[in-house]
């Protein structure tokens, strides 16, 4: 792949002829467990996109990164922002995909990095108009407002807008992940959990259908988590014997680190590493990675 990627590079022409390859290079090493590489792979592709991050991300970048999200945000209301017309500027519609593909990746190699890429989807949203991968950046701004800004109103009025838009434009490549973030993280607050779980099976499903594994993985643990009293409810597993030549799916979920031998019984048995959210916030650079590969050959805490 790579000699094939460099030969595609070295003949591209313009920056949007190259933003493919790119995506097709950080969405392998993400299947190879390669986070930090993706991400970096990412960041200057970003750059000539037109979205820039700091060198050295840390807490006064976010705490800068939520005011100037907050004063594009101003006065418009939830209901405008879901009328925002559609984005058509290819370099920033290239720039909104690869901000979602690296969403997961960041979270686990570079976490402070991870709600400054959301900030950039609801800002780039904000000044250019809506497309469908905003439905993800809204609800995992949602996410933002409710675990650290710890306004459950608004995170919640986010995410609602998340599904909104979705709705509106569509895509079945952003519904697994925009209704796996706003249904696992956001809606429990306001609405009873029992309601998250038909758009979580939902999300699920729409995962297998379209390649997504990854929130294949965080949606069935997250489902089965919350069914798990219920010895007769199952879940089918993901076809891990996929093109990505994934054999075992590891699930990182806000919070904790864990991973199920199984997500067919009552029993989940799983890990705690570390509280990513709390007062440190975030993991430090690449421990979540370290402890990912370090755990990976252990075939007791994986399925295939």
């Amino acid at each position: 792949m790579e000699q094939l990627a460099a030969i595609v590079l070295q003949r591209a022409r313009t920056i949007l002829d190259k933003v493919k390859i790119y995506e097709i290079q950080i969405q392998a090493y993400v299947g190879q467990n390669q986070l930090l590489k993706a991400v970096n792979t990412a960041l200057p592709i970003l750059d000539l996109l037109g979205v820039s991050f700091p060198e050295n991300p840390s807490q006064s970048d976010l705490q800068i990164g939520l005011e100037e999200t907050r004063s594009l945000l101003g006065n418009k209301t939830i209901k405008d922002l879901s009328e925002l017309p559609e984005m058509t500027d290819p370099y920033k519609l290239a720039a909104m995909r690869i901000l979602s593909i690296i969403w997961g990746s960041a979270y686990m190699a570079l976490p402070v990095l991870m709600p400054l890429t959301v900030l950039q989807m609801v800002n780039l949203s904000v000044t250019s108009g809506n497309t469908s991968i905003s439905a993800f950046g809204y609800a995992c701004y949602g996410l933002i407002l409710v675990e650290v800004v710890r306004d459950l109103q608004a995170g919640y009025e986010f995410g609602q807008l998340g599904v909104t838009v979705l709705s509106r434009f569509y895509d079945r490549e952003v519904e697994s992940k925009t209704l796996e973030v706003f249904n696992a993280f956001v809606r429990h607050w306001k609405d009873h959990v029992k309601e998250t779980l038909p758009p979580l099976m939902q999300s699920y499903q729409s995962g297998l259908d379209t390649g997504d594994l990854e929130f294949v993985a965080y949606c069935g643990y997250v489902y089965a988590k919350a069914i798990s009293e219920k010895k007769s409810t199952k879940i089918r597993h993901a076809p891990l014997g996929s093109p990505l030549g994934c054999r075992r799916v590891w699930v990182v979920h806000p919070g904790i680190f864990f991973s199920p031998k199984s997500l067919d019984g009552p029993s989940l048995p799983s890990l705690l590493v570390k509280q990513a959210w709390g007062a440190s916030l975030f993991l430090r650079d690449g421990q979540a990675t370290r402890y990912w590969e370090a755990q990976q050959n252990r075939p007791d805490r994986c399925y295939r």
